[in-house]
């Protein structure tokens, strides 16, 4: 499906959201589901070990240990570069 992407700043963004419910009905999808991956990420640090968070990301994004740094994967899951070398060595 041909797809065109268009930027704009925020306050342009206000303006055409007023202008088009379509738009102001996305901004509302897209808010919740960044509120809803939000509440979970925040859920995961209170009650999740830094193990168990990378458990849970290997089987959710498998694909995304080949394509991001492991520095950014440790920064992703809270912890230190280390701490993510001792979790990975006991796998």
């Amino acid at each position: 499906m041909p797809t065109t992407v268009h930027q704009t700043d925020f306050r342009q963004f206000s303006v055409l959201k007023k202008q088009d419910q379509r738009l102001a009905e996305l901004d509302v999808l897209i808010l919740e589901s960044y509120a809803g991956w939000l509440e979970e990420r925040l859920f995961a640090f209170q009650t999740q070990t830094a193990e168990e968070r990378y458990q849970l990301l290997i089987q959710q994004e498998p694909q995304l240990l080949q394509k991001i740094s492991l520095t950014h994967i440790a920064s992703y899951l809270g912890i230190n570069l280390g701490s993510l070398s001792r979790i990975r060595a006991k796998r």
